[in-house]
């Protein structure tokens, strides 16, 4: 199976996931986990096999009809580009109306089974954040956020230096499209400055990258951009940077690309009359070196744009 191919349909099983979980649909819910797949999350502990899970995630709509879950930020690893095998991160938010808003961070593993279609063997989730009415949802392990680290904290269920794709898998990079590549720089850059994982943050960085970095100004140098990154971090763990990828413009020639970034406003579950709005963007100019996309100049701009007007920049 080809690369894009593969890309694809584990989007579509995500999308599914996410459909299937959001409607209360339970016969979708047993054909995308396997009797042996198990579902760890902060919210509802963990649960093994297809009709423990798909019974605890129908809870979630018998409690709050009206569930709408979205996911943005996707990285997916495969071990080779005929692999049967992935692995995914990624971010999810929803809500229930406006009564309650919540955004987490996924890892999972996924496999083709013996009927040819992809599953999730094991899918980790961490509710990083919740807002609004707490009570809708009365049996979920609320997240610890709006604070720092006290003894008796669970340990997370992820840490990114032992658990994340880029440290878990031998995928190869080069099998995918330079677009599918330069998209996932987004997804390794939040992921890392999300998860507190500086190791991972300096491969998003060229040594001479620059840019506006908001509010702690314009950074000139690798060294000064991980460095007001790490201490801007670390008094927000519950940080989580949403993105849609909104276009790129490649130069095959010098392996140089433009890349604007929609933040997505995750308050805004409801559907608009109106077009799609974010709630601040990135311009984004990135090098390839080594086999590695990395952001040579970095611009995030705060303010409300809408998808149009965005466009018009680019």
């Amino acid at each position: 199976m080809k690369t894009e191919t593969t890309r694809n349909a584990i989007i579509q099983l995500v999308n599914n996931w996410l459909t299937a979980w959001s409607s209360g649909n339970e016969i979708a819910l047993h054909r995308i986990f396997g009797p042996d797949s198990t579902f760890s999350s902060t919210a509802h502990g963990v649960i093994k096999g297809n009709l423990k899970i798909a019974s605890c995630l129908i809870d979630d709509c018998n409690s709050c009809p009206f569930l709408r879950l979205n996911a943005s930020n996707y990285y997916i690893s495969c071990a080779d580009q005929f692999t049967s095998i992935a692995t995914i991160s990624m971010y999810i938010y929803g809500g229930f109306q406006s009564h309650l808003n919540f955004g987490g961070t996924v890892i999972a593993s996924v496999h083709i089974d013996q009927s040819g279609s992809w599953k999730f063997a094991q899918l980790t989730l961490t509710v990083n954040w919740m807002q609004g009415d707490k009570s809708l949802l009365p049996y979920w392990k609320y997240p610890t956020e709006n604070r720092l680290w006290i003894q008796g904290d669970p340990t997370p269920l992820i840490v990114s230096e032992l658990d994340s794709p880029w440290v878990n898998s031998s995928s190869i990079e080069h099998s995918k499209s330079k677009i599918d590549q330069i998209t996932e720089t987004f997804s390794r850059y939040s992921w890392a400055i999300d998860q507190a994982d500086f190791t991972l943050l300096q491969t998003c960085f060229t040594d001479d990258s620059k840019g506006n970095f908001p509010p702690m100004g314009y950074l000139n140098g690798k060294h000064e951009i991980i460095g007001q990154l790490k201490a801007f971090r670390q008094i927000w763990p519950w940080m989580q940077h949403f993105g849609e990828i909104l276009n790129i413009n490649l130069n095959e020639l010098e392996n140089t690309a433009q890349m604007l970034v929609g933040r997505i406003n995750t308050h805004d579950m409801l559907p608009s009359i109106n077009e799609t709005s974010y709630g601040a963007h990135y311009q984004l100019s990135l090098r390839l070196e080594a086999n590695v996309w990395k952001i040579t100049n970095f611009d995030y701009v705060p303010g409300h744009f809408s998808k149009t007007a965005l466009l018009k920049k680019s």
